[in-house]
């Protein structure tokens, strides 16, 4: 019995030390889409008036390691001053490992287009669009690994990276 555990316990450290497979969730837009379009639209107000994010469209910057979020923007803003304008969000993709989701993490506006809107009027805009974004985006889940994927196995600890590729959401999970 000591020869057989002795022989054993080499084998199991030789394991423990081999690297863990790293597990690659690959998504479109249009699947990302259709997670995200029943969360809208938000609705928020504050010191810069009241705004209605909606009609959310993925945006997959090839290259990128963000994830864009286009969205029609509808404002009432201090003056009784009406706004339609055209948004991207953009966030870092965040990973819930206990429940297998990944979020939009720190979203940020970067891009805001409202025509014929002048200042002040543009800039608080563009505050009451980011206040919102921050608030009430992270909480949206864009994907959720299936419970009992047995590929997934000690990878679904990390999110290791993120990028565009071909036209798709790569997110690389390891251990």
């Amino acid at each position: 019995m000591r020869a057989l555990t002795a022989a054993l316990v080499p084998l199991s450290l030789l394991l423990a030390a081999l690297p863990a497979h790293a597990y690659t969730v690959r998504l479109t837009a249009a699947e990302i889409e259709a997670v995200v379009r029943p969360h809208f639209p938000k609705r928020g107000s504050g010191p810069f008036g009241a705004v209605v994010l909606s009609n959310p469209k993925v945006v997959l910057a090839p290259g990128s390691d963000r994830l864009g979020i286009g969205l029609d923007v509808d404002a009432e803003l201090p003056g009784g001053v009406a706004a339609r304008a055209a948004a991207v969000v953009d966030g870092e993709v965040g990973y819930d490992p206990g429940r297998r989701e990944f979020h939009l993490r720190e979203p940020r506006l970067k891009s805001l287009a409202a025509e014929g809107l002048e200042e002040p009027y543009a800039s608080m805009l563009a505050e009451a669009v980011t206040g919102l974004a921050r608030a009430r985006m992270p909480v949206i889940m864009l994907y959720r690994i299936p419970a009992g994927d047995p590929a997934l196995g000690a990878a679904a600890r990390v999110l290791k990276g993120a990028r565009v590729r071909d036209g798709r959401l790569e997110l690389e999970l390891g251990p």
